[in-house]
C-alpha cells in the first residue's frame, strides 16, 4: 500500500507567491501545488479514446486555481503514484494513460513507455465510433 499511502497522506493543493529569485527562474510569480484530488479530477476528465498532453492539463489547474504556474515536480509525483496505486495496489480506477507527457508516453509509469502506448492504442482502437 506504499502508493496508496503516499496519496492518502498527500497534502492539499496550495497557492503561492514567489520570491523574486523562483519567479525568475521559474518565469512565473505565482505557483500553484495541486492536490492528488486535481490530478485525479483532471485526468477522469478527458475522454475515452484521447489522450491530453501533461504541460496542458498543468496550465488548466493552473489557471483553474489563479496561479502562473501548477507545479510540474507534484503534479508528476501524483500522477505517477495515481497509477501505481491502481495498478499494482487494486486502488481506484483510474484512466492514467490517457495522459502523456509532451505528447509521448511516459516512461515512469506502471509498465514504462511501451505499456503506456499499448493502453493508449488499445483504448483508441476500441473507442464507440
Amino acid at each position: 500500500m506504499k502508493y496508496t499511502n503516499k496519496l492518502v497522506n498527500a497534502e492539499p493543493g496550495s497557492f503561492h507567491i514567489l520570491d523574486e529569485a523562483k519567479a525568475k527562474r521559474l518565469n512565473a510569480k505565482t505557483l500553484y501545488i495541486p492536490s492528488v484530488a486535481d490530478i485525479v479530477e483532471a485526468i477522469r476528465a478527458i475522454p475515452q479514446g484521447t489522450v491530453r498532453a501533461s504541460e496542458e492539463v498543468r496550465t488548466e489547474i493552473a489557471i483553474k486555481h489563479g496561479a502562473d504556474l501548477c507545479c510540474p515536480a507534484k503534479f508528476k509525483s501524483y500522477w505517477r503514484w495515481s497509477a501505481y496505486a491502481m495498478e499494482q495496489e487494486k486502488g481506484p480506477a483510474l484512466p492514467w494513460w490517457r495522459m502523456t507527457k509532451s505528447g509521448k508516453p511516459y516512461d515512469q509509469l506502471p509498465g514504462g513507455a511501451e505499456q503506456h502506448a499499448v493502453l493508449i492504442a488499445s483504448e483508441q482502437n476500441s473507442k464507440p465510433e
